[in-house]
């Protein structure tokens, strides 16, 4: 007679060393799993903590605290001065806004 508490932990049939190399990849599977986990959570935590910008449109004035890009078209400045109270246009270099404050600067304030 098969005992049936076995049938629950080996219901296949397989042999006890399989079994154990297959609970010892699951195991390893978990924690891959839980330090990529960990990664993205941490990942989501600097994206959250990333400030957001938005692009200027003909709408906007231009001021002290917006950005336009470098020549490098990599580093952002700050304007110069007398672009500053003026209408953006396109014939400016592409320029952007800050439009909120990292997440963990809120929580600070709070």
């Amino acid at each position: 007679m098969v005992d049936p508490m076995h049938l629950l932990r080996n219901p296949w049939g397989h042999s006890e060393e399989d079994v154990r190399k297959a609970r010892s990849w699951a195991a390893d599977r978990i924690e891959e799993l839980e330090r990529k986990l960990a990664a993205a959570q941490a990942t989501a935590q600097q994206v959250e903590d990333t400030p957001r910008y938005r692009p200027l449109t003909n709408q906007d004035i231009i001021r002290a605290d917006d950005e336009f890009i470098g020549d490098d078209c990599v580093t952002w400045f700050k304007p110069v001065g007398w672009e500053i109270g003026a209408r953006y246009s396109r014939a400016f270099k592409d320029a952007r806004r800050r439009i909120d404050e990292p997440q963990s600067a809120k929580e600070g304030k709070s």
